[in-house]
């Protein structure tokens, strides 16, 4: 009997291409799937715990900055320090999408997002603010 790899993997409650995660690659339909599905440009992961007043300010206006963003090549993701189960899904994540260097800078601290550059691999902004429309400048400010 023969496996197929499904071209998403499911990683918290997103599904990530399997092309990012070097997982597929000889598969017909994981290669089909990297085309369709490219890399983007940035990543945005919120630091958030369910206990951090300054995570509650960030829920809104990041929410309306991904809406805003939805057309550029951007994903947002969230690493969840809330217990000690969401932390460890949240470090599975971040190797998975090989953000392991950013992980140990910035551990487990909360209360902001870093905009990383999938090219460099690099954290190109820390985001704090709360005005929506500051968040999508200085998001936008590193598409290309």
């Amino acid at each position: 009997m023969r496996k197929t790899v499904s071209p998403f993997v499911l990683a918290g409650a997103i599904a990530i291409p399997a092309a990012f995660i070097g997982y597929g690659a000889n598969n017909a339909t994981a290669d089909a799937s990297a085309q369709s599905a490219a890399l983007p440009e940035l990543v945005v992961v919120k630091h958030h715990a369910d206990w951090c007043g300054k995570c509650k300010a960030l829920v809104e206006p990041l929410h309306e900055a991904k809406e805003q963003l939805a057309n550029e090549s951007v994903l947002f993701v969230t690493y969840d320090f809330s217990d000690k189960n969401t932390a460890m899904q949240s470090e599975y994540l971040a190797g998975m999408l090989r953000l392991d260097d950013q992980w140990e800078s910035f551990g487990k601290k909360t209360g902001f997002a870093l905009v990383i550059d999938t090219e460099s691999m690099e954290v190109v902004e820390t985001l704090r603010s709360t005005d929506s429309s500051e968040l999508v400048a200085q998001i936008r400010s590193h598409l290309d």
